[in-house]
């Protein structure tokens, strides 16, 4: 197989990557609620199949292992992606939710060290709490909000996979470039 070969084939694989990449990046941005709902189906599904097996998988092995955990975690699962397929927006939420908590909490340790800063006479004190109190404006939207962010999320993926796609598409054109001009010292060992 020459390297011309190899180059064709890498360029094709790219080139369908990167319209894929294209296409679903533009559906992520354009449509993040489906995307989110899609993406909250596929996972519940998932989840669900993983529950089954492993709920399957104690009953045909329950007698010659112990393993008790795996009936729990197979009908926690099994719960969870029932969960999930009844109310797609529900991981979304929840992750939103916890995260918002998480924010919250540290941006409050960040607001009791800006006022102990201020206490042993810092002078830049005021950015701790400016930054702090800031977060938990974030954190709390987080919490009442959740859906939101997860919209949001869906689009900063779709905006991330536009970017890569453009710069597979950018670094094939320079290869294409490179091989047309011979101006190549690759060297594929086998």
């Amino acid at each position: 197989m020459g390297l011309q070969s190899v180059l064709k084939d890498f360029k094709l694989s790219a080139v369908l990557t990167a319209i894929g990449e294209l296409i679903l990046g533009t559906f992520l941005i354009l449509n993040p609620a489906a995307s989110q709902f899609a993406l909250c189906t596929l996972i519940g599904i998932a989840i669900l199949i993983y529950g089954m097996l492993s709920i399957i998988t104690y009953v045909r092995n329950h007698e010659r292992y112990w393993d008790h955990a795996r009936l729990l975690f197979g009908i926690s699962a099994l719960v969870l992606g029932i969960a999930l397929l009844v109310n797609p927006g529900f991981l979304f939420s929840f992750t939103g939710t916890m995260l918002g908590f998480f924010i919250v909490i540290s941006a409050c340790s960040e607001i009791r060290r800006s006022l102990t800063l201020k206490e042993f006479g810092f002078i830049q004190w005021w950015t701790a709490l400016l930054i702090g109190i800031l977060f938990v404006c974030l954190g709390v939207s987080l919490i009442l909000f959740p859906g939101f962010y997860g919209s949001l999320f869906m689009q900063f993926i779709g905006v991330f996979l536009l970017i890569e796609a453009v710069s597979d598409l950018l670094t094939i054109h320079r290869i294409s470039e490179f091989a047309k001009n011979g101006t190549y010292n690759i060297v594929i060992r086998y």
